[in-house]
């Protein structure tokens, strides 16, 4: 039930803005008629602009291989069973899990926290090979790359755990976990790609 409500809400999402995408093109029009200063995109200036810049700006834009590898690190902690035996060490419920799960927890949770320690090492040590080349961490590898941190982390902890605890005992187990973190975050991006593409198309006419 909570699934098909998500997909409704990105169906009814994906269509108003496609319809915002319709109204700003015709605004764009009827705005320029009456010299109110706004560029037009049913122009022949417009139409060249959309198809030669379209595609390519929202393809720089678009964090399309940042949120696809989050996805398979979503889908790695949860077809694995470590975000379920997590949500019960949250809840204190950790009766419900056997004792090889809890073991398999531990483990995966302390190779979470070596991987996190060699992460900060990297941003705080004098070598700093995580950061900038100016010595901070804007436009740095830590920052730039984080969906790769993030992703690897998850891949690790998900993948130990479910190794250990026999939910993932394959290598097919690992690749369905990972197309299923994909599957599920589909909606997601396809809705990103939709409101990153409005923007552009709202950053042409008014500026």
């Amino acid at each position: 039930m909570r699934n098909k409500k998500l997909f409704v809400f990105y169906s009814w999402t994906i269509v108003a803005l496609n319809l915002a995408t319709v109204v700003l093109l015709l605004f764009s029009w009827i705005a320029n008629l009456y010299g109110l200063g706004v560029n037009n995109l049913l122009s022949l200036d417009g139409i060249r602009w959309i198809l030669r810049q379209s595609l390519t700006s929202v393809g720089h834009a678009f964090p399309f291989l940042a949120l696809l590898l989050l996805c398979m690190g979503g889908g790695i902690i949860t077809g694995s069973g470590f975000l379920t035996a997590m949500s019960n060490l949250i809840k204190n419920k950790l009766q419900l899990l056997s004792f090889k799960q809890r073991w398999s927890l531990q483990i995966s949770l302390v190779v979470g926290a070596l991987y996190t320690l060699l992460i900060v090492w990297g941003i705080v040590s004098p070598v700093g090979n995580l950061l900038s080349v100016t010595g901070d961490l804007q436009n740095s590898p830590f920052v730039n790359g984080f969906s790769i941190w993030f992703s690897i982390g998850c891949c690790l902890m998900g993948g130990i755990y479910g190794w250990l605890s026999g939910n993932l005992r394959h290598v097919y187990d690992f690749i369905v976990s990972l197309l299923n973190g994909v599957k599920a975050g589909v909606p997601v991006i396809v809705l990103a790609y939709f409101c990153m593409h409005f923007l552009l198309l709202w950053r042409y006419v008014f500026y």
